[in-house]
């Protein structure tokens, strides 16, 4: 009778043993299962945002070179211009800030390490685009300053009207993903 309950006491423990063991392996492949399903939420995100900032960031580029054509022009023709400019200008502006939200989402779904070639690719690309995108706006906006800076020398001299120089700076949202991307680039 002795050896029986030694024997049932062995057993016993082997079963809770086992018992253990299967619970480790459940939790870990539900944890698995679980991180597989948060990395393809996280691609798919990406993906769909990528889409959205690829052709809200080719509106810009092409919002900034109408821009940039607009400033060939000659002094005296700047008057009639400078309106359409004014709002090309702001069109820009606003381009930009309606690229905020889905900025600051890839921005923080491309800080997880996720080991997908696309993800990757377009991350880099993001990060590349969108600080070319912000220093691009800041060189547009210096150039269309300077050239009425230079305006209002030319007006000045020959008693027309100035032109009102704008500070159209872009909102700290913007600044603080760009401080993000830098910061994770080493720059």
């Amino acid at each position: 009778m002795r050896k029986f309950i030694v024997y049932l006491g062995v057993l016993l423990i082997l079963c809770g043993v086992s018992l253990i063991c299967v619970d480790h392996v459940s939790a870990n492949i539900n944890d698995y299962y679980a991180d597989v399903q948060m990395s393809t939420s996280i691609i798919e995100n990406v993906n769909s945002n990528y889409s959205i900032f690829k052709e809200g960031a080719y509106n810009v580029k092409m919002s900034i070179s109408e821009v940039a054509d607009s400033l060939d022009c000659y002094y005296e023709d700047f008057v009639d211009v400078y309106e359409g400019l004014d709002l090309s200008v702001s069109k820009v502006k606003d381009d930009i800030a309606s690229l905020t939200e889905v900025s600051r989402e890839l921005n923080k779904n491309c800080a997880y390490d996720i080991n997908n070639e696309n993800m990757i690719l377009q991350c880099k690309n993001f990060n590349i685009n969108y600080l070319n995108m912000v220093k691009s706006y800041e060189k547009m906006l210096e150039e269309y300053n300077a050239y009425i800076t230079s305006y209002n020398d030319f007006a000045s001299k020959r008693d027309l009207d100035t032109i009102e120089v704008k500070e159209m700076k872009l909102d700290q949202d913007v600044y603080s993903i760009v401080l993000s991307i830098e910061g994770d680039s080493g720059e």
